[in-house]
C-alpha cells in the first residue's frame, strides 16, 4: 500500500495547509497522529492553519491488517510584518490623517500604543486597537486642540495570533 504526500512543506505564517492524500490500495481504517485540535479526527483530508512548525503521520491500515505510515514535516516561517509610519498628517484631507500601526493579518490586536510628545507628556493612549483601522489610532489631537507639527514618541504593544507579543518604540513627525 502506498500513501501519496508530501514529505515536506513550507508555509508562511496564517497559511493554510491542505493534505489531501492519495492512497493506493484497499484499507479499512486510518488515523492521524502528532495533530492538534484544529485538524478534523474522522477526515482523511486537513485543511488547517498551523501556527508552528510541526510533523503529522498519516496511519492506514490495510484490509490485510497491516499498517503503513506517511509523515509529513511542515515549516512555517513566521514573518511578523509590522509597519509604523514615521510621519502623518492630520489635515482632514482624508489622507493619512490618522497615526496608527499597520500590518498583515497575522496580527491579533495592537494591545497597546501609547504616544508622547518629546518631554513625555502623553498625548494618546488606546487599547485592544485593530490593526489598519484609521479611526482607532491618533487624530493628531491632545485636549481637544490641533498639536503643532514635532517629533512625537510611541510605544507599541503587537500581539500576533501565535500568542507572540511584541514590543516597538521609535520616533515620528506630525506635519501639518
Amino acid at each position: 500500500m502506498d500513501i501519496i504526500l508530501p514529505d515536506f512543506v513550507e508555509l508562511d505564517f496564517g497559511d493554510l495547509l491542505i493534505l489531501n492524500p492519495i492512497i493506493e490500495g484497499d484499507f479499512i481504517d486510518f488515523f492521524w497522529t502528532g495533530v492538534d485540535s484544529l485538524l478534523c479526527e474522522t477526515c482523511l483530508d486537513q485543511n488547517y492553519v498551523p501556527l508552528a512548525s510541526n510533523a503529522i503521520t498519516l496511519n492506514v491500515i490495510s484490509t490485510e491488517g497491516c499498517l503503513a505510515r506517511h509523515q509529513v514535516i511542515f515549516a512555517v516561517e513566521k514573518n511578523y510584518d509590522v509597519y509604523i509610519p514615521n510621519a502623518f498628517s492630520p489635515n482632514d484631507d482624508l489622507v493619512n490623517d490618522f497615526f496608527m500601526v499597520y500590518g498583515n493579518d497575522n496580527i491579533k490586536e495592537i494591545k497597546n500604543l501609547s504616544l508622547y510628545t518629546r518631554w513625555g507628556e502623553q498625548v494618546f493612549e488606546g487599547f485592544s486597537l485593530t490593526p489598519n483601522d484609521e479611526p482607532s489610532g491618533w487624530n493628531g489631537m491632545h485636549k481637544g486642540k490641533r498639536m503643532n507639527p514635532g517629533v512625537f514618541v510611541y510605544k507599541v504593544q503587537v500581539e500576533f495570533f501565535d500568542g507572540f507579543i511584541e514590543d516597538y518604540e521609535g520616533d515620528f513627525s506630525l506635519i501639518r
